[in-house]
């Protein structure tokens, strides 16, 4: 991040002296709600979204939130909970919000307190975004991969999966795609429904 902030205040100093100090909080610090866990439970037992807009809406919640950017993209898994309960207008670079006539609905219940950006928007739609304004230089700092290898995204976890499935392939070092090709074609058509199914199974447990 310190890099990224670097190349924004070189390429437009008055640009990046808008980004303010990051602030981190642990996970485990994040208070029980138990209404949005619920939801967000009713809602993996339907479709499969990442355990993080459980603790990122709990976090709004505590800190008194509602309007932080959530970059889901039409590639993203999570697309299709939200992309037909929100507001705004799609077709361009402006952000959408959860439509407040899904109120009480599971899915208003966890990303009431989120903005989309890039909703609609496929990554390879962002990098020719990113390349027609001189961006990729900052793009290339960005990060994704869960467990990187000496700095290197790692090529099998789920986020560098789902950047190979998107088209950004390139992304992922030479020296790691023959795993990444082999966990995608071999170990994920296997463990990411079953990954689903114990999802299932822990939200209908805490239900």
């Amino acid at each position: 991040m310190e890099k990224i902030r670097a190349t924004i205040r070189r390429i437009d100093n008055e640009v990046g002296m808008l980004i303010q100090p990051t602030q981190f909080h642990f996970v485990s610090d994040i208070a029980k709600q138990p209404n949005i866990t619920k939801a967000y439970d009713a809602i993996c037992r339907r479709s499969f979204i990442g355990s993080q807009y459980d603790w990122l809406a709990r976090f709004c919640e505590q800190q008194g939130i509602s309007d932080l950017q959530l970059c889901i993209h039409e590639d993203d898994k999570a697309h299709a909970v939200v992309v037909d309960k929100v507001i705004g207008d799609t077709d361009s670079y402006n952000s959408c919000r959860m439509n407040s006539t899904h109120c009480g609905t599971d899915e208003y219940t966890v990303f009431k307190y989120f903005s989309f950006p890039v909703l609609n928007l496929t990554k390879m739609e962002m990098q020719k975004v990113s390349r027609n304004r001189g961006w990729n230089e900052i793009m290339m700092k960005t990060w994704f991969c869960y467990r990187p290898k000496r700095g290197k995204p790692c090529g099998i976890c789920n986020p560098c999966l789902y950047t190979l499935q998107e088209g950004l392939g390139w992304r992922i070092p030479l020296s790691r795609h023959f795993l990444a090709r082999v966990n995608q074609w071999l170990w994920y058509p296997i463990w990411h429904p079953s990954k689903q199914i114990a999802k299932r199974a822990l939200a209908y447990v805490r239900q």
